[in-house]
């Protein structure tokens, strides 16, 4: 134990050095209008699942200890470091290279934009680099607390983003082959595919639990999204397919056409002269909702080839692969301080200002391109499938068919091209491109599952 203390200390020194940086140079963090809503749950008590239930309490924690946004930048900094410290002490390389890694990952040009914000997608991708750093651990030392840890920071991620529980589900189904292997037990795919199973429904009974528990106000999310795809579709197709309560009066393909952009949905409730009800500020009726819910399946199997192409030409606009016209900087990243107290103000550092202006001049390289990160997933997951005795081979491939996974799931669910949403596609990618760096000759516990997983 004293030996691991150790050896594990330089890393948390360097983690340790990490956050203090990064603390330098963006705290109290940034609060865009998303973030000052979730704040304003946290001040009032009044709950409600726009947000995630899970983030607001944990912001309700923290702020009665560091009022404000500090608090839970501090901890969504302090819980990415602590996965990142216990991932690269795991790897089998030179050790320069691990403190390398460490703040390479940490302060990917990608993780500098994002990062410093008070945003449900950083909060999951700080549980992430915990969950896989645990992960890695228990590779490698099958110790109890590693897995129950790694498991228990998947199923809290999984309640930041509906749909990641969909791309999460090769890290489970991995974890949990790992926990059979480490206790030499005989396993096989149904076996685990039903574990694997009782775990997402664990995910999303906690979620219940948690909204009913903490007395918050349920608001159905997906109507956006409903409403986007048959306001472009209807466009598409020449035909407004639009139920008629969900407009003003009047309303027209002509008037839908001013707010048809395939990068943002926020335009269809805010251009239009008739107007579109988002049903947030003013919820449907269950009634609504399921002529609203219908209409919206209807549209997809009468006019499949309009809703295929939708969808495209918005993931085309979230990975990059087409810039249909040039979007404005919240797109990418809301440097901002929006507060509903005095106290709260901007970190205008001058070293804070150094690295926006740099990440303005840089983001149309490729390592801000969605597509690059896609495109070395698939890499990697082709080559890991022929590399039978790599020893890291099946937390890669784990590692990026959860990323593509994160792609297809954001292909049909996301209400827009933020760059925010790619933030675990990047950094799975840069953790499983870590692996393949030159290991040391160890063995590894998921080398003998190679032929039985895949």
């Amino acid at each position: 134990m004293k030996n691991r203390v150790k050896l594990l200390a330089p890393y948390v020194l360097a983690s340790v050095s990490a956050l203090i940086l990064q603390s330098y140079i963006f705290y109290p963090g940034y609060m865009s209008f998303d973030s000052a809503y979730q704040y304003s749950q946290v001040i009032s008590g009044e709950w409600n699942n726009i947000s995630p239930i899970v983030m607001v309490g944990l912001w309700t924690l923290t702020d009665a200890v560091i009022p404000g946004p500090g608090g839970l930048f501090l901890l969504f900094q302090i819980l990415s470091l602590a996965g990142l410290t216990l991932f690269v002490f795991s790897l089998s390389i030179n050790q320069w290279f691990k403190f390398i890694l460490l703040f390479l990952i940490f302060f990917w040009p990608f993780n500098l934009m994002i990062m410093p914000h008070l945003w449900k997608d950083v909060g999951l991708m700080s549980l992430l680099f915990l969950a896989i750093g645990s992960l890695n651990t228990y590779r490698h030392n099958g110790r109890t607390i590693s897995f129950v840890l790694a498991l228990t920071a998947l199923i809290i991620a999984s309640m930041f983003r509906f749909e990641s529980i969909f791309y999460l589900t090769p890290l489970i189904f991995y974890l949990l082959s790992l926990w059979f292997s480490h206790h030499n037990k005989s396993t096989n795919k149904a076996k685990l595919t039903f574990l694997t199973s009782l775990v997402i429904l664990t995910s999303l009974a906690s979620t219940q639990v948690i909204t009913k528990l903490s007395d918050s106000k349920k608001i159905a999310l997906w109507q956006t999204v409903a409403l986007w795809d048959m306001a472009r579709v209807s466009i598409k197709v020449q035909q407004l397919l639009l139920p008629g309560f969900t407009t003003g009066e009047g309303m027209t393909l002509e008037d839908l056409s001013r707010a048809n952009t395939s990068w943002t949905n926020t335009h269809l409730f805010s251009k239009t002269q008739s107007g579109v009800n988002s049903g947030l500020g003013y919820p449907y009726s269950n009634e609504q909702n399921k002529t609203l819910l219908n209409s919206w399946l209807n549209m997809i199997l009468s006019y499949p080839v309009a809703y295929l192409s939708h969808r495209a030409e918005v993931s085309n606009e979230l990975l990059r692969i087409n810039d249909a016209e040039k979007k404005p900087v919240d797109i990418y990243y809301t440097r901002k301080q929006i507060y509903f107290s005095d106290g709260h103000t901007l970190n205008d550092s001058s070293i804070n200002l150094t690295i926006t202006k740099w990440v303005n001049k840089h983001l149309n390289d490729f390592y801000f391109m969605g597509w690059f990160y896609c495109l070395i997933q698939f890499v990697l997951l082709v080559v890991m499938f022929f590399r039978k005795q790599s020893a890291n081979r099946m937390l890669i491939m784990a590692l990026s068919s959860s990323g593509l996974l994160s792609v297809l799931a954001l292909t049909f669910v996301a209400p827009s091209a933020e760059q925010r949403y790619l933030i675990w596609l990047v950094n799975s990618t840069l953790l499983a491109s870590s692996l393949v760096l030159r290991q040391k000759q160890e063995f590894h516990k998921d080398c003998n599952q190679n032929h039985a997983m895949i």
